[in-house]
């Protein structure tokens, strides 16, 4: 009788089911957080574009490089610029370029950043050249990094990071890391 009436109030499977389905959905889970794959993958990436984030240059030989820390509220987004670099472009020897690596991120971790601003950011030597731009950089929803590149004269000691995006406009002036040679 006592077996009749424990039989009665635990009936059916529903709930082994339900609790092991919730230990391989933890278990998927932790995988992809581990192997940065899938949306965890992105938070990741947003999460280390605040902190450290660490794109190689895009030259071969890097004359010289500084690390950088200026963020620029631009909307939703912040854009983050976090290297300058001299060195040689590889299509044409002789020449030096400035590199300025930059990413943009949404305030809010994981929040979907906006594409436009990376493609309206531009750079320019003191007298307002600027080059074709060249396409550099990667990105998901969450991060988009890049970079912009300018020809540099001998008598250039700065460059300019300027952008045009959601009707804010900016200029920032930027040394350039002290190098021998150029």
């Amino acid at each position: 009788e006592v077996g009749r009436e424990l039989n009665r109030q635990y009936t059916g499977w529903g709930w082994v089911l339900v609790s092991r389905a919730a230990v391989v959905l933890t278990v998927v889970l932790c995988a992809q957080a581990l192997l940065a794959l899938g949306i965890l993958g992105m938070v990741i990436d947003s999460i280390s574009a605040r902190i450290y984030p660490n794109e190689p240059s895009a030259y071969t030989a890097v004359a010289a490089t500084e690390r950088l820390d200026i963020r620029i509220p631009v909307g939703n987004d912040i854009l983050r610029v976090y290297r300058i670099s001299i060195g040689q472009a590889d299509d044409t020897p002789g020449v030096w370029e400035a590199e300025v690596q930059l990413c943009a991120y949404d305030r809010i971790p994981g929040g979907i950043v906006s594409r436009r601003l990376m493609e309206q950011t531009w750079l320019e030597t003191p007298g307002g050249r600027r080059d074709p731009p060249k396409g550099s950089g990667r990105g998901n929803w969450r991060v988009e990094y890049g970079s912009c590149y300018v020809s540099l004269s001998p008598e250039d000691t700065y460059v300019v990071l300027r952008f045009e995006a959601f009707d804010e406009q900016s200029r920032l002036e930027l040394p350039l890391p002290e190098q021998e040679g150029l």
